[in-house]
């Protein structure tokens, strides 16, 4: 089922809020042509210790006033494996995957179409992706 939201909001395709965390061969699409908004098409932000693998993730978002987020995690200790992310736009504000926390881990990423790939923003990862 599709929702349509326009203005101001934020889109989270899997959310993992606690816990072991499990994001794992999921089809996210997140499509605007209207508004301000803000998609993460995952967003973890407490997990620790768990995978977030083998996602397709497509974010096709105009909005060049926030970030837009393919992988965001905040939470350390993660596998993140064999994604691919196409942002579409090549705009710097496109960022496949971001990790905010630390320790976590990855190879086989494929990013596509964004302004950057992979923005480590925070300590000891060793997450690696090829640009398409």
């Amino acid at each position: 089922m599709a929702n349509t939201r326009t203005g101001g909001c934020t889109v989270v395709g899997v959310e993992c809020l606690t816990g072991y965390v499990k994001a794992d061969t999921n089809q996210i699409t997140i499509i605007n042509s209207t508004g301000d908004i803000v998609p993460y098409g995952i967003l973890n932000t407490a997990g620790d210790s768990g995978s977030i693998s083998s996602n397709t993730i497509d974010i096709d978002v105009d909005d060049t006033d926030y970030n837009h987020y393919g992988i965001y995690t905040s939470g350390g200790y993660g596998s993140i494996n064999g994604n691919v992310i196409d942002m579409y736009n090549n705009d710097a504000k496109d960022l496949g995957i971001y990790l905010a926390g630390g320790y976590c881990t990855g190879r086989a990423n494929m990013t596509y179409r964004c302004g950057t790939g992979i923005t480590d923003a925070g300590a000891s990862n060793d997450v690696l992706g090829l640009d398409g």
